[in-house]
């Protein structure tokens, strides 16, 4: 029984899961943000405040719900912190997102 109930729980947080990256992705919003990652390759925290408009502290959070799904990447060097898109993760949904729509 404690088996059954670990399978569910977790199933249902990985639905849970799956159905907020979905609804992040489909916010347009984050559009605006991919627009920019897609022509600069990556951005500062600074260039995405510049090119969106979007103010800051909903910015930092559109981009900590980002980064939580794996969906954008936050990488570090020594000339600061960029964004960048996680290609094979977000291919990886649109594949799964686009199998669940041809059955529909």
């Amino acid at each position: 029984m404690n088996a059954w109930n670990t399978i569910l729980r977790t199933s249902v947080t990985g639905i849970s899961s799956a159905i907020a990256t979905l609804e992040i992705l489909g916010d347009k919003r984050s559009a605006i943000i991919f627009d920019c990652l897609q022509a600069y390759g990556s951005c500062s925290f600074l260039d995405l405040l510049v090119s969106t408009q979007f103010d800051s502290d909903n910015l930092e959070d559109l981009m900590d719900e980002l980064c939580t799904t794996n969906v954008v990447l936050l990488e570090s060097d020594v000339f600061g912190s960029r964004y960048r898109i996680n290609q094979p993760r977000l291919n990886q949904i649109l594949r799964l997102a686009g199998s669940l729509t041809e059955g529909l």
